[in-house]
């Protein structure tokens, strides 16, 4: 995957808030710490929101949420030997606004343990593990343990284009806390390589029996100028027939069309053409529902809305409790596209786990 061309990396500042519940997080590993969260897209998982940066031996470092909200949650490396930190950034040196552009190194022979602690204990998590070195595209460089107990397994490559994306340089597990809420790992170098690599740490709440859902990404401006923003209503669930309200809000009047399309398969965010300001923010395959139109009105005030525990939450049943559901919304516009297909919006999206 290419970088997205025209994200704006910016600094968020965040006020302390309680402790949040929810603990979806996302850590890059760096040379230095940096004070103040920022936002710095999906990462490898997709999964937006706040990012911490921790120095690359972090000793119990506390971290905040995809909201920038507090947590109990600190990160802390056990066993640096033969570790060190590397700034081996190809997008500029101490380009810290761009996430990824340091890591830390681990020589042959060494192995580096970290821990995750203040987490729910017994709580299922999925924990994606960075381990791309921007020095060695097309290298495997890393053998990983996720959890500790686990056999250890390569973290693949990176293919050298842009920034690192799902399956580059990646390992994904769902990964259970234990009796005191921590989660441990280790990263080394693999056979035969002369360093591994740790770059970043996406902890994702993964709570069986149902998760608020969840706000990202970015939407896009229609050609009215108009900002189509989705929020939902209720809980989700595949069993209750109703009651799940998903709506979009915002949205350029009139539109012959408006729709939802949901995954299963969780969170991007591509460009939807070249010349559009959209980006498709769940991954494929795409499933559509609750298609609509919005009548004539007021510029900027068009809405569509679906229920989707009755329109599609009911006969998907037993296939998807505990599963990850990606939604968002798109209507037709004489937005930028393709000559085949010009009139394209899309909102931004939102994740949710239906209960049973």
């Amino acid at each position: 995957m290419k970088r997205l061309h025209g994200f704006a990396t910016f600094a968020l500042l965040f006020a302390t808030s309680p402790v949040s519940v929810a603990q979806s997080i996302n850590i890059d590993i760096g040379c230095n710490a940096l004070s103040t969260p920022s936002d710095s897209g999906g990462g490898v998982a997709g999964q937006w929101g706040a990012w911490n940066f921790v120095d690359h031996a972090p000793t119990g470092s506390a971290v905040v949420d995809l909201t920038g909200a507090a947590t109990s949650v600190q990160v802390s490396v056990t066993n640096v030997g033969g570790h060190s930190c590397a700034d081996v950034s190809n997008f500029g040196p101490g380009d810290t606004g761009a996430v990824f552009d340091d890591l830390e190194a681990v020589i042959a022979g060494a192995t580096s343990t970290w821990k995750l602690s203040g987490l729910v204990p017994a709580r299922v998590y999925t924990v994606t593990l960075s381990c791309w070195d921007p020095a060695s595209p097309g290298v495997a460089l890393t053998s990983v343990r996720l959890p500790l107990s686990a056999p250890p397994v390569d973290c693949g490559v990176w293919d050298g284009v842009g920034f690192a994306a799902a399956g580059d340089a990646t390992v994904v597990a769902p990964v259970q806390a234990d009796a005191n809420g921590e989660i441990r790992w280790s990263i080394a170098p693999a056979v035969g390589s002369p360093r591994g690599a740790l770059n970043a740490i996406q902890l994702t709440d993964r709570i069986f029996g149902g998760t608020l859902p969840e706000v990202y990404c970015t939407a896009g401006v229609s050609s009215q100028g108009c900002v189509g923003r989705i929020s939902t209503t209720g809980t989700p669930s595949v069993s209750a027939g109703s009651g799940f309200e998903i709506r979009v809000t915002g949205a350029r009047t009139p539109a012959a069309t408006a729709i939802f399309i949901y995954s299963l398969n969780g969170r991007t965010a591509v460009p939807f053409c070249s010349a559009s300001n959209s980006y498709v923010c769940i991954r494929p395959v795409h499933v559509r529902f609750g298609r609509t139109s919005i009548p004539n009105g007021a510029p900027c005030l068009g809405a569509f809305a679906s229920d989707w525990n009755q329109d599609v939450g009911w006969w998907l049943g037993p296939q998807i409790p505990g599963q990850t559901v990606t939604v968002q919304g798109w209507w037709r516009d004489i937005n930028l596209c393709s000559p085949l297909d010009p009139k394209n919006s899309l909102s931004d999206a939102v994740e949710f786990i239906p209960a049973p």
